[in-house]
């Protein structure tokens, strides 16, 4: 957690559910040991993330899914990062449940399962 938060700067990590909004180093690291242990195996897909950089600040997006013991289900994941000392450090997350029906377009573009390039989906 120290290698990814800052315990003297203000982070804030907005979860799945209603209301799961956490804010600070202590309730940041509560939840995510919480989710580690009892929601699922967070799989981000890494090779096809946006990511975009102004100075010391960077955000990114990306897709993934959250294996549980029997289903799946997709997610979108967003971040924010500022850099302090040559450090980056996370000072915003969102997770957000991808689960929209598909509609027809989805299916043309090849958007239904992945992004296959390093662009986001234009609609």
């Amino acid at each position: 957690m120290g290698q990814l938060f800052s315990k003297d700067r203000d982070a804030l990590i907005i979860g799945t559910d209603v209301n799961e909004w956490r804010r600070g180093y202590n309730a940041i690291t509560q939840f995510i040991k919480t989710d580690w242990v009892e929601w699922g195996d967070v799989q981000l897909a890494v090779e096809t993330s946006v990511i975009s950089s102004s100075g010391d600040v960077a955000w990114l997006a990306t897709a993934g899914n959250v294996i549980m013991s029997n289903s799946s289900r997709p997610i979108r994941f967003t971040a924010v990062l500022t850099r302090r000392d040559g450090i980056w450090i996370f000072r915003q997350l969102q997770f957000q449940w991808d689960e929209r029906p598909l509609s027809l377009s989805d299916l043309i573009r090849g958007y239904a399962v992945t992004v296959h390039d390093s662009s986001p989906p234009s609609f």
